[in-house]
């Protein structure tokens, strides 16, 4: 572990880990709750989401308007995100004001007053977001193609939610489903910047001390589908592709291979599909590979959006750099540039201290462990062109490929 990251946890079995910065003069402050949309239960999908949204609408000594003026008044920010298998709440503000962002950020997860008029306005409020992702093709295609790929697990679950379930959701089940995952032992407080890892400690013993009884909770998965193509027609000009496979989970020794592999792939306009697809065919605008790693399982995709009458033309060439990468080396200087933009890109989120808290919360959440920044690049340094062909072998082999298509209904 690098001698600038610390870790404690307190009685309750919450965690805190720091990471200094003393040449820096901000502090980003991340609580990260193991509470996602694989938590949500079958007929509540999007409750874990619609928290997130409830917990800025005010507690009993602040408004809505004061937990963002607070730290906008100071300079700082506070924003948070829901993701298939935690809730992330977080703040970044000038070292001096540290006190500011730990109180109001507390202050939401223990005293939030989930009124129920608030309930009843956000409600339409997160609708409207379900709604505005149902429209931006790029959104529908990536969100069902999960569903396709990671079914039947819990993450499947759409983070969104369905409308209705989303309008069924009430005051007494939310109080629940905090009183059951907003528990000490299932968050980690994670802090990078000018800080002192000693001080935040007895800050944040203060506020999150409180002793809480563990619960055993059932996370339920979905009903088991077996599509291997799905097309989803929708009134729009283009035709939006997903196409790619079920991989393994985060903890599996191949994740530098995959980023290399997706980097080669589709991972900026020197890429493989870029090049390819949109610089020498003229078929898409937008093309690029992606990959999420969860505890046991992840995906691997590459989108695509094109006119409808290419579709099949760009799936075809999205299926032979899959072909060519499941047969041929890699030339060392293109697996040489790969590592370099991954080390590179590391490298230079190490400036910002809000890419360094999100990186040790999802290390402390996924690992329990911290891997070093030179760590990191010998591993990413490691990787053999044999590693690639091997991986994409079998990421893209054809039994376990999954397509999916949103397309003009015109």
């Amino acid at each position: 572990m690098k001698q600038s990251i610390h870790k404690s946890v307190l009685e309750n079995g919450l965690t805190i880990v720091t990471e200094r910065m003393p040449y820096v003069r901000s502090v980003s402050l991340g609580i990260w709750v193991r509470a996602g949309s694989n938590t949500d239960s079958i007929d509540r999908m999007g409750m874990a989401h619609f928290i997130e949204h409830m917990l800025f609408k005010g507690t009993e000594s602040r408004s809505s308007f004061d937990i963002a003026n607070e730290l906008e008044a100071v300079g700082g920010s506070i924003n948070a995100y829901t993701s298939r298998c935690m809730t992330c709440y977080y703040a970044v503000v000038l070292d001096e004001n540290i006190d500011i962002a730990i109180d109001v950020l507390s202050d939401m997860l223990t005293n939030s007053v989930i009124d129920k008029e608030e309930i009843i306005r956000e409600q339409s409020v997160v609708v409207e977001e379900i709604h505005s992702s149902e429209d931006i093709p790029e959104e529908l295609v990536q969100d069902v193609f999960a569903d396709s790929v990671l079914n039947p697990l819990p993450e499947s679950k759409a983070i969104l939610g369905t409308e209705k379930c989303v309008m069924s959701i009430t005051r007494e089940e939310i109080l629940s489903y905090i009183d059951d995952h907003y528990t000490p032992e299932n968050i980690v407080i994670s802090a990078a910047g000018n800080i002192d890892h000693k001080i935040l400690v007895e800050k944040l013993t203060k506020v999150f001390s409180a002793k809480r009884a563990k619960k055993q909770i059932n996370i339920p998965n979905v009903q088991e589908k077996n599509i291997k193509h799905q097309i989803i027609e929708k009134d729009i000009s283009q035709a939006h592709i997903c196409c790619g496979s079920k991989i393994f989970g985060f903890n599996d020794s191949r994740r530098m291979s995959l980023w290399i592999m997706s980097t080669i792939l589709g991972g900026g306009m020197s890429s493989r599909l870029f090049q390819n697809i949109r610089e020498k065919a003229g078929l898409a605008y937008s093309v690029y590979a992606f990959s999420e790693l969860f505890q046991s399982d992840g995906l691997m995709a590459t989108y695509a959006a094109t006119d409808a009458i290419n579709a099949e033309n760009t799936l075809s060439l999205i299926m032979k750099e899959y072909s060519l990468l499941k047969t041929e080396m890699v030339e060392e200087s293109t697996l040489n540039d790969a590592k370099s933009q991954l080390i590179g890109g590391l490298l230079l989120s190490q400036d910002s201290s809000i890419s360094r808290m999100n990186r040790l919360g999802k290390q402390e959440m996924f690992y329990q462990n911290y891997s070093d920044t030179a760590d990191t690049i010998l591993r990413i340094k490691a990787v053999s062109s044999k590693d690639i062909i091997e991986l994409s072998q079998d990421i893209f082999n054809s039994d376990k490929l999954i397509t999916v298509t949103v397309t003009t209904s015109k």
